[in-house]
This record gives structure tokens, C-alpha cells and sequence, in this order.
């Protein structure tokens, strides 16, 4: 498809045609990359509790702090450890309450999403 436009250059006027490309090849020295969009499902950066108590990594990333030992009474809310992921601090907080029944990880440890990090009974 060629259309024209009427372009000002240092206040003189020139009509210039432009020729749309939809099928651009190598050939022609130009390259177009068409991207395909799709839904993203999101996962929630909160940390899910499954039945047994078991509190998981959201994320892959190192532990650089602990707060809890085994067998601290925590509350729903409280601070159980940092996780650092791409040069961020992420809190890993107690979604119940409860006692620290088991620390599956120690500082400097690298843990993988879904990995158990410690189980609140």
C-alpha cells in the first residue's frame, strides 16, 4: 500500500510517497519482527501455606536472614525470614499462626520456588 504525505524541510515542502511493507524480507535490507501477545498468568509474590504447614519459596533466590528458631510461637503476619531475588529483599511472613516446628534452610542457602523453607504447626 503507497501513501502520500506532504513533509516541511527548513520551511521548503516536499510530497513524498511511502510504500507500506507487510512482508519485509532480508532481501530488501529490512527485518520486522511481529510478536505474538498472550495472557500472562502472574503468580502472587505471598508465600502459600499447603495443609501440612509447610511455608515455600515464592520465588528461586538465597536466604540472608532468618528470625525464627524452632519452636518460637509465631503470629499470622510475623517475620520468618529474608529472601533476596534479583537484588531484592523479599519478607517471608507466617500466613497463620502458630509454632516453628522444623527450619529446612540456613543463611547463605539458594532455594528454588517451591522449595519448603520451614513448617508451622
Amino acid at each position: 500500500m503507497r501513501r502520500k504525505f506532504r513533509v516541511t524541510v527548513n520551511g521548503k515542502e516536499y510530497i513524498v510517497e511511502v510504500e507500506e511493507l507487510s512482508d519485509v524480507t532480508p532481501e530488501r535490507g529490512l527485518m520486522e519482527k511481529k510478536i505474538e501477545k498472550k495472557p500472562v498468568s502472574i503468580p502472587k509474590a505471598q508465600t502459600q501455606v499447603p495443609r501440612d504447614g509447610a511455608i515455600t519459596a515464592p520465588m528461586p533466590g538465597k536466604i540472608v536472614s532468618i528470625n525464627v528458631k524452632e519452636g518460637d510461637k509465631v503470629e499470622e503476619g510475623a517475620v520468618l525470614m529474608i529472601l533476596e531475588a534479583m537484588k531484592m529483599e523479599n519478607t517471608i511472613t507466617a500466613s497463620k499462626p502458630g509454632v516453628v516446628k522444623e527450619i529446612s534452610v540456613k543463611v547463605g542457602n539458594t532455594v528454588k520456588k517451591g522449595d519448603v523453607l520451614l513448617v508451622i504447626e
